[in-house]
């Protein structure tokens, strides 16, 4: 696959990723793609399987948005 492609492949997932969280958290895609972008820059970084990103990524997006948006009721 040339890496162009690849490319476009990748951001598809993680623009698809961003639009789920929207969805499911009810909150403005453009939130959620701020945060979502400012975790992949520091996933990069230390991140050995790239292939990972998504999943870590959304993963960690989930847990500030439980913990900023939606606090828990004790």
């Amino acid at each position: 696959m040339s890496d162009v492609l690849k490319a476009n492949s990748e951001m598809d997932v993680h623009n698809s990723e961003i639009e789920s969280l929207a969805v499911q958290y009810e909150i403005d895609e453009k939130e959620v793609r701020l945060i979502y972008e400012r975790e992949l820059s520091k996933l990069k970084l230390s991140c050995r399987v790239k292939s990972f990103l998504p999943v870590l990524c959304t993963r960690h997006v989930k847990e500030i948005i439980q913990r900023n948006f939606h606090p828990k009721v004790i």
